[in-house]
């Protein structure tokens, strides 16, 4: 995957493995989980800004750029202004970000730091990719003496800064990158990586090497570039993240965050480039999320949305009918209570609405709100197929087709309830004279795992209950009549798909599987084993739909 400009903020300390990299399994970053409150400012400890910018290069293979060390200095003595913190900076351009030079800095702050210390980290200037020993493609930055020809031991690993981060005392970081390694704006690549990307197909490699704990912002998406701008002075992306300290306190409490000031500059940089260029956010951070970039907290400020979970991305949201805002971005919103509408890309009426009530400096998520639809109830008409050809000879038919009424409770992805199929009478002729009526009833406990995507929902889940198999046969000649009974376990699974058309209103597609075993006197066993897919309805809910916090 292609990434240009990155934050990187970690504020809290994590237990890793012994080499302490922050790859997760997949290499990928995960969704944002934010459940606390803002840090709060105590102003007591140290603020390390280590600022580098590369405007020229020795090797002349890469461009000269303009503006980069003019925006580390910037960002040096931008970023702290008001937090009452002792700031300490380490600045490094041109001739003196070299790689031994960059190396000498971080091991000095790394040996000071405390765990009430903040440390940020800034770069600009070209970035690129070199192919490692295990022929993984891996993510540099171009310092003052990277080769071009020696980039696996000239050039700045992304994976050796992550390490470092980690393994910082400070619990409060953050990793500020305006590079990339696109091919376009501030990032040139060898030939030899060109060929190797035209024949690579899908994901080149992770777009952030991180775990839980950290939050990436990313300034532009998947094969877009970093650009400089001479009207703006600088990088385009920087230049709005510092005009959001000084303009964009969201929640007026007196500071202005790092989620703040991405959230203003990822809406101005993808207009500033007329789409060009577009913001995102890739992250999974459990406990406090945020970190001051100027100001102290005077207040507790209002409360907020969060709306940063990657399946939501390119969703609207609109607050107490004010301008809608694409996510991912977060929303101020009203201590006496908000309703939040949510709307799909293009869609004029919302697929649902929550009404919330959040208390002053809390901060709750959009997957949150949205889990707080407790309870679900649908109905579906299903298409079975039995596999014993005994049924057929009972009924008449192979087939038939079902009604199935489902209700449950859902814990975030979590779900359980009850699946009830309306009694189901089937007639059929054995021979000249016999004719069979049957009845099957069943009621099932189910659970369930769901994960949403934008407007759809997929979810998996076990069936376990009781079958009830009513069975008379008649003789039409004679008039008399034979009935048997049973009642036997059944059980299943099931995949839904949904899909949310109206207000909290889904259609749902199911394919699914069960099994049950009917033994009945003198007519012996009956299979109960059969295939089904089916559509249906879904309607989302809560009791009490005036306050979900």
């Amino acid at each position: 995957m292609h990434f240009s400009a990155s934050i990187i903020l970690l504020t809290m300390q994590m237990a890793f493995s012994s080499y302490g990299l922050l790859y997760s399994k997949n290499g990928l970053a995960e969704d944002i989980a934010i459940n606390a409150e803002q840090i709060i400012d105590t102003g007591t400890d140290r603020y390390f800004i280590i600022s580098v910018g590369v405007n020229i290069y020795q090797d002349k293979y890469w461009p000269t750029l303009k503006w980069s060390a003019n925006d580390a200095e910037l960002v040096s003595n931008t970023l702290g202004k008001g937090t009452k913190h002792n700031i300490i900076k380490k600045q490094l351009v041109n001739e003196a970000a070299t790689l031994s030079g960059v190396y000498s800095v971080l091991k000095e702050v790394a040996e000071q730091s405390t765990p009430d210390d903040t440390v940020i980290l800034y770069i600009s200037g070209h970035g690129t990719l070199s192919q490692a020993v295990t022929g993984e493609l891996q993510r540099l930055v171009v310092l003052h003496d990277t080769v071009k020809d020696q980039l696996s031991t000239t050039g700045l690993p992304h994976s050796m800064l992550h390490n470092w981060l980690n393994n910082l005392k400070a619990r409060k970081k953050m990793m500020i990158f305006a590079t990339c390694h696109s091919g376009e704006g501030k990032s040139r690549l060898p030939p030899e990586i060109q060929k190797i990307l035209r024949g690579k197909k899908g994901d080149l490699i992770p777009l952030a090497a991180v775990s839980q704990g950290a939050l990436v912002f990313a300034a532009a998406a998947q094969g877009e570039a970093a650009y400089e701008n001479d009207k703006l002075g600088g990088d385009i992306y920087t230049y709005y993240f510092l005009e959001a300290i000084q303009v964009n306190d969201r929640n007026k409490d007196g500071m202005v965050s790092a989620l703040e000031a991405h959230d203003y500059a990822r809406d101005r940089t993808w207009r500033f480039t007329n789409g060009r260029q577009r913001p995102t956010v890739w992250a999974k951070l459990i406990g406090d999320a945020d970190i001051s970039l100027s100001g102290s907290r005077k207040n507790s400020g209002l409360p907020v949305l969060q709306a940063y979970e990657k399946e939501m991305s390119g969703l609207f949201v609109q607050i107490d009918q004010s301008t809608k805002g694409m996510l991912p971005t977060a929303f101020p919103l009203n201590p006496q209570g908000s309703e939040i509408s949510l709307y799909g890309p293009g869609r004029e009426l919302p697929i649902a609405r929550y009404y919330v009530t959040v208390p002053a400096g809390h901060a709750i998520t959009l997957e949150n709100v949205m889990n707080k639809r407790l309870f679900n109830i649908g109905i579906s008409l299903r298409h079975n197929y039995w596999s014993d050809g005994d049924w057929k000879k009972i009924p008449g038919n192979i087939s038939n087709n079902t009604y199935t009424l489902n209700g449950g409770y859902n814990f975030k992805r979590l779900g359980i309830g009850l699946s009830a199929d309306f009694p189901k009478y089937e007639s059929g002729v054995i021979n000249d004279s016999i004719i069979s009526n049957t009845v099957l009833k069943s009621m099932l406990f189910y659970a369930s795992f769901s994960k949403r995507y934008k407007l759809f929902n997929l979810s998996a889940r076990i069936e376990y209950g009781l079958a009830t198999m009513e069975i008379a046969l008649a003789d039409q000649s004679s008039g008399q009549e034979l009935k048997f009974e049973d009642t036997s376990n059944v059980q299943g699974v099931a995949l839904t798909l949904a899909y949310n058309f109206a207000l909290d209103l889904n259609a749902t597609f199911e394919i699914g599987y069960r099994n049950t075993d009917w033994k009945f006197d003198t007519i012996g066993s009956l299979s109960g084993e059969r295939k089904w897919v089916g559509i249906g309805v879904g309607y989302r809910f809560d009791w009490n739909s005036s306050t979900l916090w």
